[in-house]
């Protein structure tokens, strides 16, 4: 594969690979966004960041295009749910005919020729400016309020250790309402992935916009994800962080209220077990007045497995009659596990309601051995109660395909050696390894 760089040779061929202004003024960005620390990142996931890039993974700097895999595509789609789907295999994007929706503008630039600001706002974000080849632009026209569905289906598959690096910019009209989701997958070889991802979003006045960010990959695949969402009046955002599988993985959701009245709902599980690190960091930024947010976080970590919860709320002079909510409440269900978790809020005036919280234990042994009690195995009654753990954050889901393929992924994490027969089911939740047998 003598057209991917490893990550040693980029360092090594410096000025060949990193030449002109653009990159330059973006590495030395990168270098003091790590120096300064200023949002702390590196102090919470710096020793998880160093894992994900102990392999030496190839780069794709001459843009070499990774074909369509249309039956994993077609397998990560969303049983009885036709939305406008986009492939991305690795970092190339392929995109359908939009001509039967002329609302939905999509096209996919090089970073040289880009016609707005690649911005950058924290580590993450930086990183990513600097090898990111490629922007996916997604336009949503305003003035209509009819819904529109967009998937986007991640999927690594490569013969070497590969990293990607995706960028996505998306615009949503006012009065425009926008179910995206993006769902990650890789296959189950044995080679290494790093996926870097940043999606900046704006959501005009009025928009709306729930958005369902899904891990599902194997053990071996490391991601680096960041959100960045601003919000004009009257803007309604859900958002849904769903990890039912992800080796090392750490995502960052940060929110700007810019002006009155807008809404936003957080909520998130985390499914952990062997070594997985995986961790999440919101930044909810209340900058005008009567904005209300909620956020909802579960963890359940087994074996090994460590999880990192960072949640800050500021509410700045100006927000006057924000409501701001935080929960975060983690299951250790192994002496082995580890969860950190540090709930914050900064308010800088009086008239808000705002309370944040966190909780960390095991499983309720009272209920435990009430079900065991009546002949229910231990082992089937722990994943009972563990999925009811995590039930309320799937409820939630107003998509109904996704909450029941969501309920299917979960429960098969946790029954791991289930007895539920695959070969007939619709819910396309195996790996992309089992296309490749087929």
């Amino acid at each position: 594969m003598s057209h991917f760089k490893q990550f040693t040779r980029l360092i090594e061929d410096y000025p060949q690979f990193f030449n002109g202004d653009r990159k330059a003024a973006e590495i030395e960005s990168f270098s003091q966004s790590l120096l300064a620390d200023d949002d702390g990142f590196i102090r919470r996931f710096g020793s998880a960041v160093a894992e994900m890039m102990k392999p030496d993974y190839g780069v794709n700097v001459n843009g070499v295009t990774s074909p369509l895999m249309p039956a994993a595509a077609i397998r990560r789609n969303i049983p009885d749910f036709a939305p406008i789907t986009i492939t991305c295999v690795n970092d190339t994007y392929h995109i359908p005919h939009l001509s039967t929706d002329q609302r939905v503008k999509c096209a996919v630039y090089d970073a040289d020729n880009f016609p707005f600001p690649i911005n950058a706002y924290h580590t993450p974000s930086h990183f990513n400016r600097i090898f990111a080849n490629k922007i996916l632009h997604i336009s949503i026209d305003g003035g209509n309020n009819d819904e529109t569905a967009i998937q986007i289906n991640n999927i690594l598959a490569a013969a070497v250790d590969l990293a990607a690096f995706r960028r996505v910019f998306v615009e949503i009209g006012g009065g425009a309402n926008l179910e995206l989701i993006l769902n990650d997958s890789s296959d189950s070889t044995p080679h290494n992935y790093f996926a870097s991802q940043f999606v900046e979003i704006f959501l005009n006045e009025g928009a709306s916009l729930n958005l369902y960010d899904i891990t599902d990959t194997s053990d071996t695949t490391s991601r680096l994800n960041e959100m960045k969402i601003k919000m004009k009046r009257n803007c309604r955002l859900n958002i849904f962080s769903l990890s039912a599988s992800a080796g090392k993985s750490v995502n960052i959701y940060d929110i700007d209220f810019e002006s009155d009245n807008s809404e936003a709902t957080i909520n998130g599980f985390v499914v952990g077990d062997g070594n997985q690190r995986i961790g999440n960091a919101t930044f909810v930024n209340h900058l005008s007045r009567h904005g209300k947010s909620n956020q909802n976080f579960k963890y359940v970590l087994d074996d090994a497995s460590h999880g990192t919860f960072y949640g800050e709320i500021f509410v700045w002079e100006v927000a006057r009659f924000t409501e701001a909510y935080q929960s975060n409440r983690n299951i250790l269900a192994s002496p082995d596990a580890r969860i950190s978790t540090e709930p914050q809020l900064l308010i800088y005036n009086d008239d808000v309601k705002c309370s944040h919280g966190a909780t960390t234990g095991q499983l309720d042994a009272a209920a435990l051995f009430y079900m065991r009690q009546r002949g229910i195995p231990e082992a089937v009654a722990r994943t009972m109660l563990t999925q009811a753990f995590v039930g309320d954050v799937i409820d939630a889901i107003p998509l109904l395909p996704l909450r029941d393929r969501m309920r299917m992924l979960v429960e098969k994490r946790l029954y791991k050696r289930s007895s539920r027969p695959c070969d007939n089911c619709r819910m396309a939740c195996d790996t992309i390894n089992r296309d490749s047998k087929e």
